[in-house]
C-alpha cells in the first residue's frame, strides 16, 4: 500500500471543499432556450447538511494539532507491511460511537 503525504490531500481537499461551496454561489445558473420557446434552468443547491460537513471538514483540516510523528510513523508501519489492523478493536470503537 502507497501512502501519501498528508499535507497535498489537505490542501487540495479544501480547495475542493472551498471551491465547491463558493462556486456555486459565484455563477449564475445557465439558462438553455429550448425549441418550444421555454427556457430550462440548470441549478445546484447543496442540503443544510452538506454545507455543515463541509464547514466541519475545514475547520478540522485546518486545526494544526495533527500529529506529524504518529502519521509519518503509522505511513512507515504500513509502506512496510508491518502494520496489523486490529478488527476488533475497530469494530468495538465503531459500535461506541452509534450508542
Amino acid at each position: 500500500m502507497d501512502v501519501k503525504r498528508l499535507s497535498a490531500y489537505v490542501n487540495s481537499s479544501n480547495q475542493a471543499v472551498e471551491g465547491s461551496t463558493f462556486r456555486s454561489q459565484e455563477k449564475p445558473p445557465v439558462v438553455t432556450n429550448k425549441p418550444d420557446g421555454l427556457q430550462v434552468e440548470d441549478r445546484v443547491e447543496l442540503s443544510k447538511e452538506a454545507l455543515e460537513m463541509a464547514q466541519a471538514k475545514k475547520v478540522v483540516m485546518d486545526r494544526e494539532e495533527i500529529r506529524t510523528e504518529r502519521v509519518d510513523q503509522l505511513r512507515q508501519m504500513v509502506e512496510n507491511g508491518s502494520y496489523a489492523v486490529q478488527a476488533d478493536k475497530i469494530a468495538a470503537k465503531m459500535l461506541d460511537e452509534i450508542f
